[in-house]
């Protein structure tokens, strides 16, 4: 079994790599906001992922496996609405994803995060590029740190890395949190110094259209399709990392297949009859289900001993 467990290294890349797509997707200029509230989150998520203790049961797991598939139904339209079109059509591309990801979960965790580890490098690459071409029209007025509100979307990015306490891996250190914090707060702050936050915050998706007004040495331009490409590769690491926490919770009955082809075909009706879930709901119940119980969970294992 032990050679079945994802190394402290595998899990924090995947931690990474499966939040740079929702970060890039729903980040808005208020970075001093984002690292208040990420720093406090983040150090939640990983005191559950360390120290707390899922519950036994049918029903317990079943819940936890019905709350993953809708989670997953109401990220994957990120992967259509992440290449911006003039007319909404088939989402052809959340369902590929879809497909690739539970084909990857069925194979197993160990395998998925392995190849996570590749696409790890294409996203630095790709999104290292964009950032570097910005760097030079980052203008210092508007990064003067501020108080105000943070959106829903924004907190589930800092709860989502909790969907990997499912998975058998080694213990988890506090590095990849640390980085996914920093990567958000870098995200708002690099999109803050070119449109300035009160542009970002009334922009749909104000990273992409801060990369479109960025040139890599003046030759290249339209860099915000390469923002496309990253967010589609993270929005798969997202997918695999949902759909791999379901098999492993489903392994614990000897049902770890049949669990990912249900997971897949809920999130893929839900998804297709557009049954949206408010972002509100969504942080309270992953909150709920992936930080208040485990930790829970240590009372109950004490009184057990």
């Amino acid at each position: 079994m032990k050679n079945r467990r994802i190394t402290g290294i595998q899990l924090g890349i995947w931690i990474i790599t499966a939040t740079i797509g929702p970060i890039i997707f729903v980040s808005d200029g208020n970075w001093f906001c984002v690292l208040l509230w990420g720093m406090g989150i983040s150090f939640l998520v990983w005191s559950a992922m360390r120290f707390g203790q899922h519950w036994d049961g049918v029903i317990y797991n079943l819940i936890q496996c019905l709350w993953l598939s809708v989670l997953l139904a109401r990220l994957l339209p990120y992967s259509a609405e992440c290449w911006p079109t003039g007319e909404r059509t088939f989402p052809v591309v959340p369902l590929v994803l879809l497909a690739l990801a539970s084909v990857s979960a069925l194979k197993g965790c160990k395998c998925t995060a392995g190849g996570i580890g590749v696409l790890f490098w294409i996203i630095v690459f790709l999104l290292g590029i964009i950032i570097f071409a910005g760097l030079p029209r980052l203008s210092g007025k508007y990064l003067i740190p501020s108080i105000g509100t943070i959106k829903a979307p924004m907190l589930l990015t800092f709860l989502l890395p909790a969907a990997a306490g499912f998975l058998p891996r080694e213990k988890t250190g506090k590095l990849p949190f640390i980085i996914v914090v920093a990567l958000n707060a870098g995200a708002a702050i690099w999109i803050s110094g070119i449109l300035s936050p009160e542009i970002a915050d009334a922009m749909p998706w104000p990273f992409y259209d801060a990369a479109k007004s960025v040139y890599l040495l003046d030759v290249a331009k339209r860099l915000e399709s390469l923002v496309s490409v990253a967010v589609t590769v993270g929005n798969y690491a997202m997918h695999s990392l949902l759909l791999c926490a379901v098999k492993s919770i489903g392994d614990k009955f000897q049902r770890g297949r049949e669990a990912v082809v249900s997971a897949t075909v809920i999130s893929a009706a839900l998804m297709l009859l557009d049954a949206v879930v408010d972002p509100g709901i969504l942080v309270i119940v992953s909150a709920i289900l992936w930080i208040f119980l485990p930790l829970l969970g240590i009372l109950k294992r004490k009184d057990n001993e």
